[in-house]
């Protein structure tokens, strides 16, 4: 009985445990088979939309056939981050200045972007360039596009106005980068707001011919112009500058602006090991990996370098901390402290619990020699005696000062026996 009893409590505790470790295992992901995950980017030719196929192109190479990714086309950064906090996208590209859903999380720090504020050429004047802020001019133009509705281009642009209180004369367009050459070729443009990699193609582009110029946002040298007070009331930008011949021949003065940065982040909900393996092959095969058309990402393997205030996931920290030393490394002398503590605790609870049971052995061998002692007597006093020691013996047991083991059940079938014979000679 007893062995059956030890054998159910042991398969129990298995069992348990079996459960616990296959719950821990399917949250990190282990389990998780044929999975589709969904990666927002933005417009058709955009960077976003280039790197995300060549990002889920590598994956799919890399993770098949337990992984999937597909590409969700969307406006831009704004509404991918609403992606991510709906659910509606597992992993996302978005911009350091973005509004971070409480169910972001970031995975790596990809590149940087610079805003252009573009002008068409026959609107520029030397009046303008003799501006403090020549990014005022925009208020006495028409036609001024902030970037499609839901880019990031339209909430830095935005944001732009408002701070260096710039209203425009019409109802802001939002135009596509893509249609934007044509629109100021036809002369249906007179400025706007890109914000893009350093050289991206459709930039360069633009700035090809003598039709479009770029506006500085602010005269002299950086630390103490515009775009530094911008930068440090939204601590998310940072004041940089374009340098005068990055397009060929433009722009031919080095021009103030702003920059953000591209992250790669996906939802707090999948997996561990899914953002894990993730980051391990988006750096691994970063050589393939390009914005536009030839510049690269810019990686950093250091956690540290990621400045975002969205908190990196799981994954992706174990993967950046992969060369740490372990936690069993780091605190090898407090574990083995504490499992000294342990078996020494262990071995005086043992040693107390003998102790415990010599103690009521030892009032079982006392019960014996009373038993003994009354089975001397004669008569009724004989049958008294032993009464009282089933008595004291019962009392003791409710007490819990007598184990009700074998040996108490051998002492017990003794007295009866006694008290049975007084019960005879009586």
């Amino acid at each position: 009985m007893k062995n059956y009893r030890l054998l159910a409590s042991l398969a129990a505790m298995l069992l348990v445990a079996g459960v616990l470790c296959a719950a821990v295992f399917w949250q990190l992901g282990y389990f998780h088979k044929d999975r589709l995950w969904t990666i927002a980017t933005g417009a058709p030719h955009g960077n976003y939309h280039q790197l995300g196929s060549q990002l889920a192109e590598m994956l799919n190479r890399q993770l098949r056939p337990t992984q999937h990714f597909e590409l969700s086309q969307s406006a831009g950064s704004a509404e991918n981050m609403q992606r991510i906090g709906g659910g509606d996208a597992d992993f996302a590209f978005v911009q350091s200045n973005d509004y971070a859903s409480a169910n972001a999380r970031l995975i790596a720090t990809l590149y940087d972007e610079v805003l252009h504020v573009l002008v068409r050429a026959d609107l520029v004047d030397d009046s303008i360039k003799a501006r403090d802020l020549p990014l005022e001019v925009l208020a006495e133009f028409d036609r001024v596009s902030l970037g499609p509705v839901g880019s990031g281009t339209n909430r830095v642009a935005e944001m732009l106005l408002d701070h260096f209180e710039v209203e425009l004369k019409m109802p802001a367009l939002h135009a596509p980068t893509s249609k934007l050459a044509t629109l100021f070729d036809d002369g249906e443009l007179d400025a706007a707001f890109v914000l893009a990699a350093p050289g991206s193609r459709h930039t360069e582009e633009l700035l090809d011919s003598e039709s479009v110029r770029l506006l500085s946002m602010g005269q002299g040298t950086l630390g103490g112009a515009p775009v530094d007070a911008f930068a440090l009331l939204h601590p998310t930008f940072q004041a940089c500058i374009i340098p005068a011949r990055l397009y060929g021949r433009q722009p031919r003065q080095a021009v103030q602006t702003i920059g953000v940065s591209a992250l790669l982040v996906a939802s707090a909900d999948v997996e561990f090991n899914v953002v894990r393996r993730v980051t391990r092959e988006l750096f691994a095969h970063r050589s393939e990996l390009f914005v536009g058309e030839d510049t690269p990402l810019q990686l950093s393997q250091n956690a540290s370098n990621t400045t975002s205030s969205i908190p990196l996931h799981a994954g992706a920290e174990a993967f950046y901390h992969r060369e740490n030393p372990s936690f069993l490394v780091v605190y090898a002398e407090v574990i083995a402290l504490g499992i000294t503590l342990l078996v020494g605790i262990w071995s005086i609870a043992r040693l107390f619990l003998r102790w415990l049971a010599d103690v009521k052995k030892e009032r079982i061998d006392a019960f014996y020699r009373e038993v003994r002692d009354a089975a001397h007597l004669e008569g009724d006093e004989r049958l008294t005696a032993l009464h009282a020691i089933h008595q004291r013996a019962f009392d003791q047991l409710m007490a819990e000062r007598l184990i009700a083991n074998e040996s108490f059940v051998i002492f017990h079938d003794y007295l009866l026996s006694e008290i049975a014979r007084a019960e005879r000679t009586a």
